[in-house]
């Protein structure tokens, strides 16, 4: 078992990055900020969304952000932007890249 490397805290949902580079989320997933392609309910068990090599994880209101040691980042939960036609403007129920300029 891997032993908790950092944590952060959302809008009523909890990310932990354990020391062998996963995530564990729980708590509120109306907007599928836990990761694991569901939106609309309350885990009180830690989830295991699909990431792998997490140097870094940020869970701000209702979406989560996980940087890999490769430099790239993903998010999830809720839209970025009011613009449904955007990516960021969609709320992503998985890990989704975020492409960077």
């Amino acid at each position: 078992r891997a032993a908790p490397k950092s944590i952060s805290t959302g809008g009523g949902h909890v990310v932990v990055l354990l020391a062998d580079r996963t995530l564990r989320i729980w708590g509120h997933d109306g907007w599928g900020q836990v990761g694991v392609g569901t939106n609309g309910f309350y885990y009180k068990v830690p989830k295991t969304p699909k990431v792998t090599g997490a140097t870094g994880v940020f869970a701000a209101g209702n979406m989560t952000v996980a940087i890999k040691a490769d430099g790239s980042v993903l998010w999830w939960g809720s839209a970025l932007a009011e613009q449904r036609n955007l990516e960021l403007g969609r709320n992503h129920f998985v890990p989704t890249p975020l492409a960077l300029p």
